[in-house]
């Protein structure tokens, strides 16, 4: 995966939204989509930096293009709130919360697949 889109994905799952983020950070949300696109070439430092702070990532690995989340850094980073319906899905969640971003993506993308392979024959939403 890019380095746009791990970045893309983790704003998307950590912020909710592009806009949201970028209303947050004031960086804009065309810049946003550049570093989704593109990378980072064409980041400034600025920008790089506010990622590194915002997403808890290692800010020298990222101003090389790489994504290296610093768990000192993800732990001030709340999680989307999300309600649990039963023992099980709290036990997911609490498990899921102790992943790092990239992980907690992997997951996801692995979730992902296996809807796909297994669809229920009860529509959850």
């Amino acid at each position: 995966m890019s380095t746009g889109n791990i970045i893309k994905k983790d704003i998307i799952y950590t912020y909710g939204s592009t806009k949201k983020f970028s209303d947050i950070t004031g960086i804009s949300r065309t810049t946003l989509y550049d570093i989704y696109n593109n990378g980072l070439e064409t980041a400034s430092f600025n920008t790089i930096t506010t990622l590194a702070k915002t997403l808890g990532y290692d800010l020298e690995k990222l101003k090389q293009g790489e994504v290296e989340v610093i768990p000192e850094l993800l732990e001030k980073i709340t999680m989307p709130a999300v309600t649990a319906n039963s023992a099980f899905e709290e036990d997911i969640l609490r498990s899921l919360r102790q992943l790092s971003i990239k992980g907690q993506i992997k997951v996801l993308d692995y979730i992902n697949d296996l809807k796909a392979a297994y669809p229920s024959e009860v529509n959850n939403g």
